[in-house]
C-alpha cells in the first residue's frame, strides 16, 4: 500500500482521527480533505509500522512498563498530521495548517494536546507525539528508536518518565514515510496538558559547541527534529568522532559524545588531547580546571581502563571513560532527575 504522508521524532504533541477499517479504500486526500476525509492513502499500517509497533512495546516491557495496544485510531490521525506536514507546512514543526502551535503560548497548547477531539476521531483523550527524521535514506524503525532513546525528552514519553509517568499510555499510533517517522501516545486520564520538561541545557549555541573544531573533523548534520538535531564529525583519519543532540541556537537535549582512538601504545597524541580540551572550553567556559581535569583523567584510564572520572557542571554531567579499550570516550548529558 502507498504511503502518502511525512513523519519525524520530536517532542510532545497530540492527534487522533476517525476510527475506520484500514482494508477500506484509499483515496489520495489534499488540502481541507485531510481533516474532513473518512479514509486517506497510509491511514492502515504497513510492515515497518507493525515492526515499529513491536520495537517499542519490547523496550517498554524491557524497561519494566506495560505493553500498549496499536491504536488504528492514532495510526491514522499520525498519517493526517503527516499529509498535512507534507502538502500544507512544508517544515518540521507541531503546527497543523489550521491551528497554529506554540510552546511559549500556553493558549495554542489545544491545537495539539486536544487535537483527537478537535479532529473528531473517535478518541476522548489527550495525545502526545515523537518524531524523526533522517537525513539520508529511508528511515528505519530501528534508527528512530535508536535516536529517541538518545533524547532524554522523547525517551520520557516513550517510558512514561518525568513528567509523563502519570500518564499511563492507552494505546499508540505509528506511521513512516520515505525520511520520517511518528509515535502518538494516547493518554485518556484528562487533565490540562503538560508544559515543555525542564531539561537541562548546555546553555550554548551548536556553532559556540563546535568554535576551533571545525578545522579538524568533517561536521554534518545527519538527523533532524522539531526541537532537536544530530549532528556527526569525523577527523581526517577516522580516529576522532563527534556526535552532538539538540537545537542549533540552544543545545537543550544537552547531549555530545567524542569517541578518540588511542594510539598503538595505549596514549592520546597532544593533537587529540586538544581537541577533548578546545571541546570542553567551548561547552563550559567558566570551567576554569577543565584542562588538568582532563589530563588526569586521560593518565587515569591510560593505567587502569577500568576506571572512570565524572564531573557535574551547571547540572550536566561529564564523563571520561575506556571504550573498547583502544579508544576514549568523553561523554556530556544532563544530570538524570
Amino acid at each position: 500500500m502507498t504511503k502518502n504522508k511525512i513523519i519525524y521524532i520530536t517532542g510532545i504533541l497530540v492527534l487522533f482521527f476517525g476510527v475506520t477499517n484500514s482494508v477500506a479504500a484509499q483515496d489520495k486526500c489534499t488540502d481541507a480533505e485531510i481533516f474532513s476525509a473518512k479514509n486517506c492513502a497510509g491511514d492502515g499500517h504497513s510492515d515497518d509500522e507493525k515492526s515499529l509497533f513491536e520495537i517499542v512495546n519490547k523496550y517498554r516491557v524491557a524497561s519494566g512498563r506495560t505493553a500498549i495496544k496499536l491504536s488504528t485510531s492514532l495510526s491514522m490521525l499520525a498519517n493526517r498530521r503527516m499529509l498535512d506536514l507534507q502538502q500544507n507546512m512544508r517544515s518540521l514543526t507541531h503546527s497543523w495548517s489550521n491551528c497554529p502551535y506554540d510552546i511559549k503560548n500556553q493558549s495554542s497548547w489545544p491545537c495539539v494536546l486536544d487535537a483527537p477531539k478537535r479532529l473528531n476521531s473517535g478518541y476522548n483523550g489527550q495525545g502526545y507525539e515523537t518524531l524523526y527524521r533522517t537525513a539520508t535514506g529511508s528511515a528505519q524503525p530501528n534508527a528512530a528508536i535508536t535516536a529517541w532513546k538518545k533524547s532524554s525528552l522523547h525517551n520520557s514519553i516513550i517510558l512514561n518518565q518525568g513528567m509523563f509517568q502519570d500518564m499511563p499510555w492507552d494505546e499508540v499510533g505509528v506511521a513512516i514515510d520515505g525520511q520520517f517517522v511518528a509515535l502518538w501516545f494516547g493518554y485518556s486520564g484528562g487533565g490540562g496538558g503538560v508544559a515543555r520538561s525542564s531539561v537541562a541545557g548546555l546553555g550554548i549555541s551548536y556553532d559556540q559547541a563546535v568554535a576551533g573544531l571545525l578545522r579538524t573533523l568533517s561536521i554534518k548534520q545527519v538527523s533532524t527534529t522539531v526541537e532537536n538535531n544530530t549532528w556527526q564529525g569525523f577527523s581526517e583519519d577516522k580516529k576522532v568522532k563527534l556526535e552532538m543532540f539538540g537545537a542549533k541556537k540552544e543545545i537543550s537535549e544537552a547531549t555530545v559524545v567524542m569517541t578518540i582512538r588511542l594510539d598503538p601504545n595505549g596514549t592520546l597524541d597532544p593533537a587529540k588531547k586538544l581537541v577533548l580540551a578546545t571541546l570542553l572550553k567551548n561547552l563550559f567556559p567558566e570551567w576554569t580546571d577543565a584542562q588538568t581535569w582532563l589530563d588526569n583523567s586521560i593518565n587515569m584510564i591510560s593505567q587502569d581502563q577500568s576506571v572512570w572520572r565524572t564531573k557535574i557542571v551547571r547540572e550536566i554531567t561529564i564523563r571520561m571513560e575506556a571504550d573498547n579499550f583502544n579508544s576514549l570516550k568523553l561523554s556530556v548529558k544532563p544530570v538524570q532527575g
